[in-house]
């Protein structure tokens, strides 16, 4: 599933038109009554913006209006776009109730609008909104907010940036958006995506090969994982399950180390082998006793494994361990925790293989950037940090996002604030290893590590 930003869809919507010779009324009809049947019952005000964004809302008020559903228009312009004034005629036309709200009047006509409404959908601006909302329009969509009406958006929460998620002044706070053809990255990133409340993706008829355009960023959900992870066969043995080696935990850490290991063994790694203190075997044994401990004065043969997972839990024994792996080990290898310190230390000069799984806190060291900055461009930020390092980045957080240094990103689809305690990190680590082991590229492998780690937590709830 595509994840676009504003502009692109643009050019998909542009290219659909114009390069393909569908009509934009058509794209705009097939695009609101793919609404439809998403809609709750009840009486309905429609808001509508100057945009084409009204337009699909005044769209929505005909096709309730034929069946039979109440439905009354609040404009917000006297001037709309060309596609907007059509739909406007033709709502005349079918004799639907419509009124103004503008610029000095009164906000008791808004008040008596949404008297009543049991559904309130935001046709204002979608995701063409370039300001701050000011004025009647903020006061409006405070009001909505207030209201106990549901709430629909069209495309995306007016108020919402389509591009970075980041809340314009104020915006509307749907239960329901429902949105045409990709999703945009501020339906998923925070704060934008809390609100969103329910998604619908609908394709209205944009041209497949103007989508197929912008397929750098995509969302990682159930049904892309699906076709990704490693399937079960009925004569598998734990040989083809992949070898994995931990370098995690410690004596200060031990936890870190054993949450790490379930996460692998759970994952379905079909060996592991836990290099870690002799005196913690016990303590290992009892939480997986399928684990298999090895010392770490041992020395190590990497073509007895399939890939590593370090850093979790390690704490000072990082210094003594980690510059070996990332020095003589050819292996896939998860770079967690304790041992991402290390790769700030060594430069730019990385094997592709590794994947770095850093928090903001830790991205914002290695990067020397304040934290905010990163948050507030996690697709961007994950992007620059895969390219200087050379390797995949997971950067973990909400939404985690997944990055290539050839600009390739998924976003995790799954996850909630569960994932908001210690040694949830350690656990994605040792998933991610498992797919690792198994076989499957780094990117992959850390953004369906990051899913399936999020759906557990959703399934937790």
């Amino acid at each position: 599933m595509n994840i676009v930003t504003p502009a692109e869809m643009e050019e998909i919507d542009r290219e659909t038109i114009t390069g393909h010779g569908l009509c934009s009324l058509v794209l705009m009809e097939n695009a609101a009554r793919s609404s439809i049947p998403y809609l709750p019952d009840g009486r309905v005000g429609v808001l509508v913006g100057p945009g084409n964004n009204g337009g699909d809302g005044l769209v929505l008020a005909r096709a309730l209006a034929e069946q039979g559903r109440p439905v009354e228009i609040l404009l917000l312009s006297e001037k709309l776009s060309l596609d907007g004034e059509a739909n406007l005629q033709l709502a005349k036309a079918w004799g639907i109730p419509y009124r103004y709200f503008l610029e000095g009047d009164d906000e008791k006509k808004a008040l008596q609008f949404l008297y009543g409404k049991e559904l309130v959908i935001d046709a204002l601006f979608g995701t063409g909104l370039g300001r701050e909302l000011a004025g009647r329009w903020k006061r409006l969509v405070e009001l909505v907010n207030d209201s106990p009406a549901s709430v629909m958006s069209v495309d995306i929460p007016s108020g919402v940036n389509g591009t970075d998620g980041q809340i314009m002044g104020v915006a509307v706070r749907a239960n329901l958006t429902v949105t045409f053809g990709c999703l945009k990255r501020g339906h998923l990133l925070m704060p934008g995506r809390e609100y969103c409340g329910q998604m619908r993706l609908t394709q209205p008829g944009f041209h497949p090969e103007a989508l197929r355009r912008f397929e750098q960023v995509q969302l990682m959900n159930r049904e892309r994982a699906r076709t990704i992870l490693p399937k079960i066969w009925p004569t598998m043995h734990k040989g083809d399950n992949g070898r994995l080696l931990m370098l995690t935990g410690s004596a200060r850490y031990p936890g870190a180390g054993i949450l790490s290991t379930l996460g692998a063994l759970n994952g379905g790694t079909g060996l592991l082998t836990h290099c870690w203190p002799a005196e913690l075997n016990q303590t290992l044994l009892q939480w997986a006793p399928e684990a298999m401990p090895i010392p770490r004065s041992q020395e190590i043969e990497w073509d007895g494994f399939n890939a590593v997972v370090m850093g979790s839990g390690l704490g000072a024994d990082a210094e003594q361990l980690c510059p070996k792996v990332l020095r003589h080990c050819p292996l896939p290898t998860v770079v967690d925790a304790d041992a991402l310190a290390l790769i700030g230390e060594r430069g730019e000069n990385l094997r592709q293989n590794l994947v770095l799984t850093p928090h903001p806190g830790e991205l914002g060291r290695l990067m020397e950037r304040p934290v905010k900055e990163l948050e507030k461009n996690r697709i961007e930020s994950a992007i620059e940090a895969a390219r200087r390092w050379n390797c995949v980045v997971c950067f973990k957080g909400a939404p985690t996002v997944t990055a290539s240094p050839s600009g390739k990103v998924y976003i995790n689809g799954s996850g909630n604030p569960v994932l908001a305690q210690g040694g949830t990190g350690d656990v994605l680590a040792g998933v991610i290893g498992a797919y690792l082991a198994y076989g499957l590229p780094p990117l992959q492998a850390a953004a369906c590590g990051a899913f399936i780690h999020g759906l557990a937590a959703d399934l937790a709830l």
